[in-house]
């Protein structure tokens, strides 16, 4: 399929409003506007990035429409491992990098022994080897995950099984606060067990939160209903205000997170439906900004390390150093990839 120009440039602006997440860009100006921006608009970004994954890779698969399903066959299977693989290989490589970082600060801290070792390993496993690794980790997963449902579920019932994922997901991430407190939540263990599922290991993680949306990329390739222009440019605006009413709503009840919540859902639906129905021509390939997009989203972290460390700490100056070295960096693999791949087609 050839590349969508405007789904690359998205890709790349939204791994710039990671960097304003780890950074908080605006919190030295107003809280407020870093509130709205970082927690609401930002925390689109990831969710976006999995959309992309589902939506290119459907482009490649191939269903049997006489059962409705995705066909068994080795070509199927042969694009599920491949794309799983190669998270969980960014995944692995970007781990040893940032477990490195971990290991030199607490060795500055005085903190070294046996224990942070385990606790190193434990994090490695469960896909927490730095705060932002999950993803790479949860998709890698979760693609197996997307398979399985696939093969058993009909291509019509799709987005029922999409949002009962999801629902579960959120109510497992966030919304169990509505009924239990931080205590009596333990007296329930497969609740409890649920929970630490959802948000402290990447398995359950990849089943309820990024599974539903590489399905919400598929639907939108081979299922997704056609509607005008406009309706999706409506839809963003409208359920970006019921995000709005839902995290106060979530914060008025004790909530921090809002990363994963019910109107996420819907509104990185209209968002990604805008981009595929906007074509930005660019001069130049656009898939050059998708493999910048890859690395910024991945070294900016170990650029705000090392800034920090170096007594940068104001947002707004450390989120433009972090942006400029991240970009440089993005664009110099981009540029080494390009040739390569120009280089081998030439051969």
């Amino acid at each position: 399929m050839a590349r969508h120009s405007t789904i690359d440039l998205s890709k790349f602006i939204f791994s710039i409003c990671v960097v304003c997440i780890h950074t908080r860009l605006f919190s030295g100006i107003s809280r407020a506007l870093d509130f709205w921006f970082v927690d609401m608009f930002c925390r689109m970004a990831v969710p976006f990035f999995v959309v992309c994954t589902g939506y290119y890779l459907s482009t490649r698969l191939v269903f049997d429409n006489n059962i409705d399903r995705l066909e068994l066959s080795k070509n199927n299977v042969q694009m599920f491992l491949t794309t799983s693989l190669r998270f969980l290989f960014m995944y692995i490589s970007w781990s040893i990098i940032y477990l490195i970082i971990r290991v030199y600060t607490c060795y500055l801290n005085g903190s070294l022994s046996y224990s942070t070792y385990h606790r190193l390993v434990n994090d490695f496993i469960s896909g927490s080897s730095y705060f932002h690794l999950w993803y790479p980790y949860c998709v890698a997963i979760g693609l197996l995950f997307c398979y399985l449902l696939l093969r058993m579920v009909s291509r019509n019932l799709l987005p029922l099984v999409s949002i009962a994922l999801w629902l579960i997901g959120i109510f497992l991430y966030v919304y169990w606060i509505l009924f239990f407190d931080n205590n009596s939540v333990y007296n329930h263990y497969l609740l409890s067990l649920m929970i630490c599922l959802v948000r402290d290991n990447g398995i359950g993680c990849s089943l309820v939160q990024v599974c539903p949306l590489l399905l919400m990329g598929i639907i939108i390739s081979r299922i997704g209903i056609r509607l005008p222009y406009y309706c999706y440019l409506f839809g963003t605006c409208f359920f970006f205000v019921l995000l709005s009413i839902e995290i106060w709503f979530l914060m008025r009840n004790g909530a921090e997170d809002f990363s994963f919540i019910f109107f996420t859902f819907p509104l990185i639906y209209c968002i990604f439906k805008v981009v595929l129905g906007s074509r930005i021509i660019l001069p130049f390939n656009s898939k050059f900004l998708a493999e910048s997009s890859k690395v910024i989203y991945f070294i900016h972290p170990a650029y705000i390390f090392l800034l920090k460390s170096l007594g940068i700490s104001d947002p707004l100056l450390l989120f433009i150093v972090v942006v400029f070295l991240s970009i440089i960096s993005g664009m110099l693999y981009a540029w080494g990839r390009l040739i390569k791949r120009q280089e081998r087609y030439n051969y």
